[in-house]
Parts: C-alpha cells; sequence; structure tokens
C-alpha cells in the first residue's frame, strides 16, 4: 500500500498510489483524469512532476521544465545540465515540497506512506503560546493511541518564531529527517513522532488524532 497525503490551503487530501502505475502531478486544469493530481498553488507548474511505480518501488521525477523545483525531504532535487532528472526513490515518511520553504502556506507539501496513516486530520490553535506535545496530562496538545511518551516534543515560541525539539528518546523526523537539535519551522513542515503526522501551519498544527471508542 502507497498513499500520498497532501497538504494545501490548509487541508489534508489524498490518493492511493497502488491504483495506478504513475501519477503526473501539476497545477489544476480541465478535463481531469483519473491518474493526475491536481493541485491549485500558483508555485505549481502545469506539468511539474510525476510518480512512477518501477519493479513494485516508488519513485519521483521533477519535471525539467518546471519553475519552482521540488524539495525532498528538505533538499532541493537538482537539475541536471542536460537529459531528464534522475528518479528519487521514496521511502515510508518520505516529505516532497513544491517550491519548498521559502515559500511559506503558499506552498504544497505531500507526505508519502506505505503503512495507513492512523486517525483523522484535526486543527490545533497555537495561539503564540509554547507547546509541549506528547500523552501526558500535562502537555498542551496531547495525543494518545500512538505510544508517545509523556513527552516527546516541543515548540518554542521566541520572536513570533516557533522552534522544533525533542523532548525524550523518541525520535523527531521535520521533513522526513531526524533533528538533533531544536530547528526553526517554516509553515507547510511535516513533523513525525512515531506514528503520528502533523503538519505546521504557522498559526496552527494539523495533525492526526485517533478518536476513543465509545
Amino acid at each position: 500500500m502507497a498513499e500520498l497525503m497532501i497538504l494545501e490551503n490548509k487541508q489534508v487530501f489524498s490518493f492511493l498510489l497502488d491504483t495506478y502505475t504513475a501519477w503526473s502531478l501539476g497545477r489544476s486544469e480541465t478535463g481531469r483524469k483519473h491518474d493526475e493530481i491536481n493541485l491549485s498553488s500558483g508555485i505549481v507548474s502545469r506539468e511539474h512532476g510525476q510518480l512512477r511505480n518501477i519493479e513494485d518501488q516508488w519513485f519521483y521525477v521533477d519535471n525539467p521544465g518546471n519553475k519552482n523545483g521540488t524539495f525532498h525531504n528538505g533538499i532541493k532535487i537538482p537539475r541536471p545540465l542536460t537529459g531528464i532528472r534522475q528518479p528519487v526513490f521514496l521511502e515510508n515518511g518520505d516529505v516532497l515540497q513544491v517550491g519548498g520553504p521559502a515559500h511559506s502556506v503558499l506552498g504544497v507539501t505531500m507526505l508519502f506512506v506505505t503503512t495507513p496513516v492512523q486517525g483523522e486530520w484535526t486543527h490545533f490553535t497555537l495561539n503564540d503560546r509554547n507547546i509541549t506535545i506528547g500523552s501526558g496530562k500535562s502537555c498542551e496538545l496531547i495525543i494518545q493511541g500512538f505510544s508517545l511518551g509523556e513527552k516527546s516534543a516541543k515548540l518554542l515560541n521566541i520572536n513570533g518564531q516557533y522552534f522544533l525539539s525533542s523532548c525524550s528518546q523518541t525520535a523527531v523526523y521535520l521533513n522526513g529527517r531526524p533533528i538533533a537539535a531544536p530547528v526553526r519551522l517554516q509553515p507547510g513542515d511535516a513533523v513525525r513522532l512515531k506514528d503520528c503526522h502533523l503538519f505546521f501551519l504557522g498559526d496552527e498544527l494539523l495533525y492526526t488524532r485517533i478518536r476513543k471508542k465509545l
């Protein structure tokens, strides 16, 4: 199972990739086809790139003609001097960003997963506060059902900028890469704590929450 979770305009929608062996990715046009991923952001080119299944492995291929490029796990995919771009192998938890972190919420963030994302997407307003995330009752954002520690991560507000750091031995991933020290967040950044996924939107978080059984 392979799924692409896409954050655009502060909402998340998904595509089950196994339905087709190739998906074209680009800005919306009329006459949408079933194997196309159409986005509305102006920084996305009409023919931006493609996701391909090659021998049961998924790859992303950037279109050399797109204007703003694509970031893979926080690193911009290089443009070759000649010829087509090389396919980028995708692993569970990898993050693709169109336009990159510098484009704020006008960009598009895509999360590639090979295990089902648990829970429903829920908004959490930050209100310029320092936020501790974990399963403990003392946390401002309490997330249960993902085996998180009492305190797993912290968002520290410094002069209106948020910084992400780990509070325990649990690995904290930012845009597909583990962090070793506090790092400044940009709108559209993807955070992973074990199997819990969060998107930073600048003034709020969008995170997966498992409903309690009645």
